[in-house]
């Protein structure tokens, strides 16, 4: 899988600015089938984080977002944000609109991720 934009992973922020990225590639006219995946680690300092991407295995590409082990977003029966552990985003199916659809069925839109403070910029291998 080719990723899209990692030169300005560190600006954004939301499910949506992952999906906006996905849609401007020539290729893609309407966008289905993408995921999200969530891969955590340990960072130096023993605090725990994930690497989020947004998936879109049609397209054989994706659009990470930064490091972060919280959320944000609306449910659709409140109106105020709630914060979420990141976990609970993988393999998330994700809307056109940037909504998100959990792996228990609980449906969230404006989906904005916390992101954890890295001390120093991570390698490839990292």
């Amino acid at each position: 899988m080719r990723p899209l934009k990692e030169d300005s992973r560190d600006k954004r922020r939301t499910v949506a600015d992952a999906v906006e990225v996905i849609r401007q590639e020539p290729e893609v006219e309407e966008m289905a089938g993408a995921e999200i995946r969530v891969s955590p680690f340990e960072l130096p300092s023993g605090e725990a984080t994930a690497v989020v991407a947004v998936v879109c295995p049609d397209f054989d590409c994706f659009v990470s977002l930064p490091a972060s082990w919280w959320f944000t977003a609306l449910s659709e029966k409140c109106s105020q944000r709630q914060r979420f552990e990141i976990p609970c985003l993988d393999d998330a199916k994700v809307g056109p609109d940037g909504s998100i659809v959990l792996t228990d069925g609980r449906r969230l839109r404006g989906v904005e991720m916390g992101p954890s403070h890295m001390p120093y910029a991570m390698s490839p291998v990292e």
